[in-house]
């Protein structure tokens, strides 16, 4: 979907998935440095992800019409 020939368009595919979850997880280890029980962090994390994920479809789906 690109208006340029590739070549190959996941040459960096891994380097930048594997940069997203670093973030991810510097981002979640911030927010819940004050949780101490892991099952507290596994439920905050399910409920931020379900957040973020459905906020960003959403912004996606509105700019896009």
């Amino acid at each position: 979907m690109s208006p340029y020939d590739m070549d190959d368009a996941f040459y960096q595919f891994d380097d930048i998935f594997n940069a997203r979850i670093n973030e991810a997880n510097e981002f979640y280890d911030e927010i819940q440095q004050d949780i101490f029980n892991d099952d507290e962090k596994m439920y905050k994390d399910k409920l931020l992800q379900g957040f973020f994920g459905t906020s960003s479809f959403t912004i996606i789906m509105s700019e896009n019409g």
